[in-house]
């Protein structure tokens, strides 16, 4: 697991999203192999990842709430189409911030001070 989190955090910092969604497709798998998916969450998986997702994965606890896909602006309708003709209720997230960023260390020291 620690690989993949320096892969995640390498894939954010450069702005890698076929990486992150790689990333975010093993460890979708290893939850799968451990059990800890459900059939409806991995059926909507499917369909995202079918119409062009570059990852897709359950987030939250007990076997997840929600699935979590990662797009490209040209794919999220119809991913979120995917989605919702699979039986889920798409939601297009779009921010207006720069989204997750890293900082320095330094940073955290200044905020803890």
């Amino acid at each position: 697991m620690r690989k993949a989190m320096r892969q995640a955090t390498a894939a954010l910092e450069s702005g890698d999203t076929a990486t992150l969604g790689h990333v975010m497709n093993v460890h979708q798998l290893i939850q799968e192999k451990m059990g800890v998916s459900v059939p409806q969450a991995e059926r909507l998986i499917d369909a995202a990842l079918a119409a062009g997702a570059l990852g897709a994965k359950i987030s939250g606890s007990g076997g997840g709430g929600i699935v979590i896909a990662l797009v490209t602006p040209e794919q999220k309708e119809t991913v979120a189409a995917a989605i919702s003709n699979a039986g889920g209720r798409a939601y297009v997230v779009t921010t207006g911030t720069n989204g997750v960023r890293l900082e320095a260390a330094e940073v955290w020291d200044e905020l803890n001070d």
